[in-house]
């Protein structure tokens, strides 16, 4: 079972140039926020009213299988070797 949350405002509490703000989130029994949709109008540059919306998911969880990047190791060791030049006084 996940909890929906949701809310709008004509005018964003905090932020008075966010218009018509919307934002729904959808989260585990565990606290995870699985999706999280935001939606509002502001000026944009030019003054004209811009549409922006955001929409994140978390899919796939449990079943991915991530590989460590080369640069890991690679920054690894060379923390490991200024560790030890550190400690011989180097």
């Amino acid at each position: 079972m996940n909890y929906e949350i949701a809310g709008t405002y004509d005018v964003h509490p905090n932020i008075e140039n966010f218009r018509n703000y919307s934002v729904r989130a959808i989260v585990t029994p565990s606290g995870l926020i699985r999706t999280l949709d935001v939606e509002y109008t502001t000026a944009a540059s030019d003054g004209e009213p811009t549409t922006i919306a955001y929409h994140y998911r978390y899919t796939a969880m449990g079943s991915t299988i991530v590989s460590r990047p080369a640069w890991v190791d690679n920054r690894w060791n060379q923390t490991i070797e200024q560790s030890a030049v550190a400690r011989k006084g180097g």
